[in-house]
């Protein structure tokens, strides 16, 4: 997490962003943590850009003000964004904005966004990416941290694009759930870390990963890429001692029952055997292909 990139997964409630606010706060070369001390870019400035969903900037401001308060938190949104110039910004340690507002102050270079050929539209060249580029395109920061990131799970749409153009010296990829769908979604996560070349690649990552995991012989490189790159806590996860990570309240179960008037019973007896038919006809089916699958082993 010291290093250039990274991806922290803890599970739900285990202190991502209280972690991440400590990574802030903390001495940036990673003297006292790590053995090999890395020296911070004098190409980069100190500040760090967190991108996470509208409804989560509320817990990233109130949690510096607790628990680091010397930290100066700025919003970039709505009223927020009046003070999109690299000086005014500078004079903050963490700038939050959501990720709709990135991507809507980004422009997009022809090559990412064929379909916006034509008339009226801006084209991002090397030559005018600075002018045409909202603010936080053109600083570099000494960190860029994408919260809920599994928001870029398909690295085509314009949030993920956005998210990859900014100019970073290191970056932090959170997120409780690294694999929602495929092992895709890891491969989007390294082309925004862009720490694994040429892994980073999304064609080099179908090319060496996802055709080897169709094949079934892809599991090892992917578990290489996954120790390399993620830090992941769970509830269930103990220490050397035996003792929980984490010491949770025990969880309380409550059933509520109430009764439904004639109408609302209806509906949900109707819901309730539609469902019903549904897993019967699917439990059925799986168990005809099961059935056919065996005997054409059995005749071969």
């Amino acid at each position: 997490m010291l290093a250039r990139g990274a991806c922290l997964a803890d599970d739900m409630g285990l202190g991502k962003t209280l972690s991440a606010i400590a990574l802030i706060a903390s001495d940036g070369t990673g003297a006292g943590v790590i053995d090999k001390p890395e020296p911070l870019s004098p190409d980069f400035e100190d500040i760090h850009l967190v991108v996470c969903p509208l409804s989560v900037i509320g817990n990233w401001q109130d949690q510096p003000k607790e628990h680091a308060p010397s930290l100066r938190v700025h919003v970039y949104h709505g009223p927020g964004r009046d003070l999109g110039k690299k000086a005014i910004l500078g004079k903050f340690d963490i700038v939050l904005v959501p990720y709709g507002t990135l991507s809507s102050e980004h422009v997009f270079a022809e090559e990412d966004l064929p379909k916006a050929k034509g008339k009226g539209k801006k084209k991002r060249t090397a030559d005018n990416m600075n002018t045409l580029d909202g603010a936080l395109h053109r600083i570099a920061w000494r960190r860029v941290i994408l919260d809920e990131a599994h928001q870029i799970k398909n690295p085509k749409t314009k949030i993920a694009i956005a998210c990859r153009d900014l100019k970073s010296e290191r970056r932090l990829f959170m997120t409780g759930t690294p694999i929602v769908n495929t092992s895709k979604d890891v491969g989007a996560m390294l082309s925004f870390l862009t720490t694994c070349a040429p892994l980073n690649d999304p064609k080099e990552w179908s090319k060496l990963v996802e055709r080897k995991m169709r094949k079934g012989n892809g599991s090892q490189v992917l578990k290489a890429v996954v120790r390399s790159t993620t830090l992941r806590r769970t509830k269930e996860m103990k220490d050397s001692a035996g003792n929980p990570l984490v010491k949770l309240p025990g969880v309380k179960y409550y059933t509520i029952e109430c009764d439904l008037d004639e109408g609302a019973r209806a509906i949900y007896d109707e819901i309730q055997q539609a469902v019903q038919d549904r897993v019967r006809l699917i439990v059925k089916e799986d168990a005809a292909g099961r059935n056919y699958s065996e005997s054409a082993s059995s005749h071969r």
